[in-house]
């Protein structure tokens, strides 16, 4: 039994090192960035996601206002808003008219 614990004693800080290792070598599986469409013309664009303008959502359009927000594929085809932020777009966009996101299905309007 004695002899058991110094093999996990020996054993031990060389796991360790290796997830170590292995951890900081594996690099990021996250994305560089997302697609965004702003919502009064249809426009997509790609936003890199360390860029200032996609940090906050809805994210700032070209001309500064914050109309862009985050699309995913939807079934069937075309793009909808992500549904994290369907919320957040129903609230800033309740009231607005001739927008290119149907409220209902949160969908692109080709």
């Amino acid at each position: 039994m004695k002899h058991a614990k110094h093999v996990v004693i020996a054993i031990a800080p060389i796991a360790l090192v290796a997830g170590l290792i292995l951890f900081f070598r594996g690099g990021s599986d996250l994305p560089s960035g997302a697609r965004f469409v702003d919502v009064r013309t249809g426009a997509m664009t790609t936003l890199t996601l360390s860029e200032g303008r996609a940090r906050v959502i809805p994210a700032f359009a070209e001309d500064g206002e914050r109309t862009l927000f985050p699309v995913t594929r939807a079934e069937g085809g075309g793009w909808m808003i992500e549904p994290h932020y369907q919320p957040v777009f129903t609230a800033k966009f309740a009231d607005a008219t001739g927008l290119k996101i149907d409220p209902t299905t949160f969908r692109v309007i080709d």
